[in-house]
């Protein structure tokens, strides 16, 4: 689990893999990502390009999601990322993101 305070802005370096774990090209591919409270299946906030998602270098898989806490509730919540060419679908692992109060250091 990730904890972030309400505030803070986290940005989050990310390679796409295929599932031998090389890095999978997003030639073709649509990237799209959401943070939805727990156990819930409505998106709180979508990133994809030119929204809050940046694909710094296609061939080789990788982008970078931006992602601001400053407007979400506290609590928990679930961060999932689509990739997509049409034909075939891949996700993420689901990862649990906490956002709590207090001072950033």
């Amino acid at each position: 689990m990730l904890s972030l305070k309400q505030g803070q802005t986290l940005s989050l370096a990310c390679v796409a893999t295929k599932q031998d774990n090389t890095p999978q090209s997003l030639d073709g591919f649509t990237v799209k990502a959401r943070l939805r409270l727990k156990d819930t299946a409505a998106a709180v906030v979508r990133y994809q390009v030119g929204s809050g998602l940046v694909i710094t270098d296609s061939a080789a898989g990788e982008f970078r999601i931006d992602m601001n806490t400053a407007g979400l509730a506290l609590g928990t919540y679930e961060f999932d990322i689509r990739y997509s060419n049409g034909v075939r679908t891949e996700y993420s692992p689901t990862e649990i993101i906490s956002i709590t109060t207090g001072e950033l250091q």
